[in-house]
């Protein structure tokens, strides 16, 4: 048995799906289960720099350009000092942390090196003045060319191991248009897709886990053969505004599949509220469809810590981007700090919103209380924290939180689906408060957060209450209900 994991894509800054991933990865270890991790988008010169950081051994990868190659999944060996004796005209260069710029002698050509670390590259972007003309992507020798019209991708050419042209791949507006191997030719990203999976040799003992099924399950489907499928939902599934009584509207990126649900042996839900919400959902649209709940994060005894710190110093870990609502945080912070003065708030994380949130701190003169500390592994940080407060309008399970709340953080956060509803016992340890528009949801968060100050919370009860709770999501309980699911999809 080979269990399939298929996302899209992955990034340095990864979300929740990747993360659910990476937990699932090491409950499937633990009970010697082998699998392969599936990356179906162009996401990067070299993937391996961001599957490594989250534990997936670089056998376990399949991207889907490379393996079409005839590539395995490898990080890069290609050192600069063999690029640059490979230059055919003198040069002169200039270093930053990441990249190296190379100005040939005719000034006509600059060539950018991205560097892994002091000694190895990635990819050498090639520009005629500002214009960039192509990228060359390597692993521990050349992987693929990539080439640009006005600043678009319009080709890619994937080399074999052996150095010959594997495949040619055209594109228009960054879709697949047409892939060209020695022998076959490939019209549209669905061949493309369908020739990867063909090539897979699904087997009636296998399992294929889709977390991203967009643009993705239409392809699948035509190739899973007798290979059992599992969707994992990770976000709300529905639109509640544009629903009615007896129709439901489904979020794009599970439409396809929901309305394929006949073609899906198991739909996997972090909690049980989503589960019966999906159920009856499925009902109102006349489908019939198998709905479980197994938690897409999982702690270990170990991580169950509850520690003495300074109760007034509040955490919060995200993406930095819009749906977080971390400028409502930082807002709230700064209104509840007026009536309890010793408050100080650390925001884990990166993204896009970051200069905006960094303007709004100075705007608030909040630099001395309010800190971005960006992206860091925070196994050993949630301990060192009062609390948790989270701002974010909805989160299919709240991997942050579950690990908040195993370090014995009490949290704030509003009472939205699914996550802080999972984890957050109002006035046990911690409140939900109601979310409406911004300047009532600042006001809310931040009475929210005075609460956890006032003498009638019991800091200390509330700490215990939250390991606790966190108990029921050991990895040795998630692991048990894998294998309860993969024994009944087997018989």
């Amino acid at each position: 048995m080979t269990i399939y994991h298929i996302n899209k894509g992955i990034g340095r800054a990864s979300s929740g799906v990747e993360y659910a991933q990476k937990y699932r990865n090491e409950i499937f270890e633990s009970i010697g289960k082998k699998q392969k991790f599936i990356f179906m988008d162009y996401i990067a010169p070299n993937l391996t720099s961001f599957t490594q950081p989250l534990g997936f051994a670089s056998k376990n990868i399949i991207w889907v350009f490379g393996y079409m190659a005839g590539q395995k999944s490898k990080g890069s060996t290609y050192k600069i000092s063999e690029f640059e004796k490979g230059l055919s005209e003198p040069f002169t260069k200039k270093e930053t942390n990441n990249v190296i710029t190379y100005t040939l002698e005719n000034g006509a050509i600059q060539l950018k090196v991205w560097k892994t670390n002091l000694t190895n590259l990635t990819h050498v972007e090639t520009f005629r003045g500002s214009r960039l003309l192509s990228s060359a992507c390597y692993t521990d020798r050349l992987s693929h060319h990539v080439y640009f019209t006005n600043g678009k991708v319009t080709m890619r050419v994937f080399y074999k191991e052996d150095g010959k042209i594997a495949y040619t791949q055209y594109y228009k507006e960054g879709e697949i248009t047409l892939t060209v191997f020695e022998n076959e030719l490939l019209v549209g990203r669905n061949a493309f897709y369908q020739a990867f999976f063909k090539r897979l040799k699904f087997t009636s003992k296998d399992l294929i886990i889709i977390d991203r099924s967009l643009d993705i399950a239409d392809a699948l489907f035509a190739q899973q053969k007798k290979a059992k499928v599992i969707v994992v939902i990770h976000a709300e599934h529905y639109n509640d505004a544009r629903s009615t009584s007896d129709w439901i509207c489904w979020n794009n990126f599970y439409k396809y599949v929901f309305t394929n649900a006949h073609l899906i042996d198991c739909f996997i839900t972090a909690t049980a509220r989503q589960a019966e919400k999906l159920r009856q959902d499925f009902e109102i649209m006349g489908k019939a469809a198998r709905v479980e709940v197994i938690p897409v994060g999982n702690i270990s005894e170990a991580q169950l810590v509850n520690k003495e710190v300074n109760r007034f110093n509040l955490m919060t870990a995200s993406r930095l981007a819009a749906e977080k609502n971390l400028n409502i945080l930082i807002k709230a912070v700064y209104e509840a700090k007026k009536q309890v003065p010793e408050l100080t708030l650390t925001i884990y994380g990166s993204g896009k919103c970051k200069v905006e949130l960094e303007k709004l701190i100075r705007k608030l003169s909040a630099e001395t209380y309010i800190t971005l500390k960006g992206h860091q592994n925070l196994t050993n940080i949630y301990s060192e924290y009062g609390a948790y407060v989270s701002a974010s309008g909805s989160e299919g399970f709240g991997l942050t939180l579950l690990e908040a709340i195993s370090n014995g953080l009490p949290m704030v956060g509003f009472d939205v689906p699914y996550g802080n509803t999972e984890f957050i016992h109002p006035n046990h340890n911690g409140f939900l408060v109601k979310k409406t528009h911004f300047e009532n949801d600042v006001v809310a968060l931040a009475e929210g957060i005075t609460k956890l100050y006032r003498s009638s919370f019991d800091f200390n009860t509330a700490k215990i209450y939250s390991v606790e709770k966190a108990s029921f999501y050991t990895n040795e309980k998630v692991s048990k209900q894998w294998e309860v699911l993969l024994q009944t999809l087997q018989d």
